[in-house]
């Protein structure tokens, strides 16, 4: 069957509904072939701008949890090697290695590393590190000095 004179028939357009041919001949062109700069042309460009804001928040979001991965093991480092000191010239009565096991004995416990630790008389001087993993940055090293002994000098 053929269509009266002077009438369209139906078509489906694109987006599965229907027309007629002079609708869709009047429809702007969209996407590909469309003006340079026309809404239309511009089509889909907010989702590539939504991707590109979200791996932007995510790459922030792994930095910045990476900062204060690296200044909570800074301020423990400190906080150990201060203790450290303390227990260290507590035990220097009993001679300066067996302060220094006891400030060993402290980092130890408290996840961290005695690098170093000097007796001078009555004062003690200790030095701890700590590990901190960065991911895909690899591993740095956070250390803290710390110094204890009497206030006054001791003849």
């Amino acid at each position: 069957m053929s269509a009266p004179a002077g009438t369209t028939t139906p078509v489906e357009n694109a987006r599965g509904g229907r027309g007629s041919a002079t609708q869709l001949a009047r429809r702007p062109r969209r996407g590909v072939g469309a003006a340079p700069g026309s809404p239309s042309a511009e089509r889909g460009s907010a989702t590539i701008t939504t991707c590109f804001a979200v791996l932007t928040l995510l790459a922030l979001t792994a930095m910045l949890t990476h900062l204060g991965a690296t200044i909570t093991a800074r301020h423990r480092v400190q906080s150990t090697a201060d203790l450290a000191a303390l227990a260290a010239a507590a035990a220097l009565i009993e001679g300066p290695v067996a302060g220094c096991a006891a400030a060993d004995a402290l980092s130890t416990r408290a996840g961290t590393r005695l690098r170093e630790c000097t007796v001078d008389q009555w004062d003690v001087t200790v030095v701890a590190e700590v590990q901190i993993p960065l991911g895909l940055f690899g591993v740095r090293f956070a250390s803290a000095a710390a110094r204890a002994g009497p206030v006054e000098k001791i003849e």
